[in-house]
């Protein structure tokens, strides 16, 4: 088997990260190369400056898709406007659901009784409630005859 050339494996490097910062997928970038994923990995690894060039070009990449995202923001998309909002501002901006609760030290008890009652409750030999069979459908008796 002949070793590749250096030139020829520097070629695909820079094809490779201009397919990157071009948006192309991983998967794509290596098989346009003629390489396999553990390969590209490797050179990811032992190679600091094209580490460093593939850090810049996922950036690239990112900025694509934030400038994409403004685009639809641009055109009043609502779920793109509270995404970009909700990321951009969160100090303005937050998705949260907001829960009230009216318990209060007098019904408290009696709720985490009701919940201990439920949770102490004896189970049947298939891990379910008694009574029940862990599911939607009816309980059934069964093979037994009645």
């Amino acid at each position: 088997m002949t070793e590749i050339e250096p030139k020829t494996i520097a070629d695909k490097k820079d094809r490779f990260l201009e397919m990157i910062t071009d948006g192309s997928t991983f998967d794509n970038a290596c098989s346009s190369i003629g390489e396999k994923r553990w390969k590209v990995y490797i050179w990811i690894q032992r190679d600091k400056d094209f580490k460093a060039k593939y850090e810049s070009a996922k950036l690239s990449r990112d900025e694509l898709a934030e400038d994409s995202l403004f685009m639809q923001v641009a055109k009043g998309k609502p779920l793109s406007t509270i995404f970009y909002l909700c990321n951009r501002r969160p100090d303005r901006w937050q998705n949260v659901a907001k829960v009230e609760s009216k318990i209060n030290d007098d019904n408290a008890k009696q709720f985490f009784d009701i919940i201990r009652k439920i949770l102490e409750r004896p189970k049947n030999g298939n891990g379910h409630k008694n009574g029940t069979n862990g599911g939607s459908a009816p309980a059934t008796n069964g093979d037994k005859k009645e």
